[in-house]
């Protein structure tokens, strides 16, 4: 599976700035998070930017190490594409499903052949081409999008609570605070097939991007998150919304990506 685009791609109109950070906050002895956040020249197979969030999961031996892979994962199988082969029918953001599908089985078999047992990851990952954002997602790390001063949430999170929203049974508020909000019901690592969702943002210009963990969303609200993003430069709003998390508890490791566009 290898990209014929990408050296023909049209060059993108917009300038880009990418930060990242992660915090094990204040209850956990370790970090299971992982994230990558590069752009330009660094960008693997000639895309403008790559972005991704991983979120090992407690509870499961290995957290630390499935989040990891899933990182390595997307980065080597996205730099190690060719010219030579047409995209899948659904473009590039299936493409990245795929990959994503690929990193499940790689972490699958690493439980078994390490003898580690099951490992299980969160994974959101974003990649920018021209003037689009593809997008993949499993698990309840976000992606958000700031548009307009706005903020809406990209991602559905594959959990237990967004199911019970889905069907009535509890309001965004009582999610937020339900004793099984940690409750994922889809991540990679932990079965033979991973159910992706994918989706594609079209670009236009001074839009803020946003992937995290739910160490930060579980503790700061979608109201507060737009505030900072938009009251401030992406570096700065990625260490307050950190610091802000923290203030609200910190129980949960904490892992913030921004990117910003501008023409």
């Amino acid at each position: 599976m290898r990209l014929p685009f990408f050296n023909k791609r049209k060059k993108s109109s917009l300038k880009i700035e990418v930060v990242s950070g992660t915090d094990v906050g204040l209850k956990r002895e370790n970090n299971e998070d992982s994230c990558l956040a590069i752009s330009g020249s660094e960008s693997p197979g000639g895309s403008d930017a790559l972005m991704i969030v991983a979120d090992g999961m407690g509870g499961l031996a290995a957290g630390e190490v499935a989040s990891g892979m899933a990182i390595e994962s997307i980065h080597r199988q996205l730099t190690e594409q060719g010219e030579d082969t047409t995209l899948p029918t659904g473009g590039y953001a299936e493409l990245l499903g795929q990959i994503l599908r690929n990193a499940n089985s790689e972490i699958c078999q690493a439980g078994l052949v390490n003898d580690r047992g099951m490992m299980g990851t969160t994974c959101t990952v974003a990649v920018k081409v021209g003037n689009d954002l593809h997008i993949a997602h499993v698990g309840d790390s976000r992606a958000y999008l700031v548009r307009g001063g706005k903020l809406s949430q990209i991602t559905t999170d594959d959990s237990w609570v967004e199911e019970q929203v889905m069907a009535g049974n509890l309001t965004r508020e009582q999610a937020r605070i339900h004793p099984n909000r940690n409750i994922v019901t889809q991540a990679l690592g932990v079965k033979p097939d991973a159910d992706v969702e994918t989706s594609t943002v079209i670009l236009q210009g001074g839009e803020q991007f946003l992937l995290c963990s739910d160490g930060l969303h579980g503790l700061v609200t979608d109201g507060e998150i737009e505030t900072i993003i938009c009251s401030n430069r992406p570096g700065e709003a990625r260490d307050i919304l950190i610091e802000k998390a923290k203030e609200m508890g910190g129980h949960d490791n904490i892992t913030v990506v921004i990117r910003k566009s501008r023409n």
